[in-house]
């Protein structure tokens, strides 16, 4: 049951942290010519390339979700998610880009920008893009395997404490 969990959590912890990063905050992107920094910064990041790499666990998300709530997903299911999942995102990314800009208005200055830039314009830069969606899912891997190793003493330490709880020494 807990690593069933654990797949389930790591899914929805990397979901959380890339929706995060997209929150409303209110904040208005600087003077334009930092806004046009910024844009030529996620062209060169190439940021649409980073969100499709994460549309499989998105999708996986979904599935395992629908499986826990006792549907049976096919393989053709599946790919119909995956392909809502890539659209509705698709039809939507000018909204996540328009966030985006907000918060790296909010963590870096013209200046910085400007060198980000530059880093992402020369061959190491570069390539830290080519590489960056299959890091990430090569992590994403890495990390799920660590959580489900460590599964049987988290769920230990939790039947610990719980027990602790119910049964205080006094």
């Amino acid at each position: 049951m807990f690593v069933r969990s654990f797949k389930f959590m790591g899914a929805l912890l990397l979901m959380c942290t890339v929706l995060s990063i997209t929150a409303p905050n209110g904040a208005i992107a600087g003077p334009a010519e930092k806004r046009e920094k910024i844009i030529q910064l996620m062209k060169s990041m190439d940021i649409m390339a980073v969100a499709d790499a994460i549309m499989p666990a998105f999708s996986n998300l979904i599935v395992q979700s629908m499986q826990s709530q006792g549907a049976e997903v096919t393989p053709g299911m599946s790919e119909l998610i995956t392909k809502s999942v890539s659209k509705v995102l698709r039809a939507n990314q000018d909204g996540f880009m328009e966030e985006l800009i907000k918060v790296y208005d909010q963590a870096y200055t013209e200046p910085e920008v400007n060198d980000i830039v530059a880093f992402y314009q020369s061959p190491t830069g570069k390539k830290t893009i080519r590489l960056m969606p299959e890091l990430m899912q090569r992590g994403q891997v890495i990390g799920m395997q660590w959580g489900q190793s460590l599964a049987p003493q988290i769920e230990a330490e939790i039947k610990a404490a719980i027990q602790a709880r119910q049964n205080p020494k006094g």
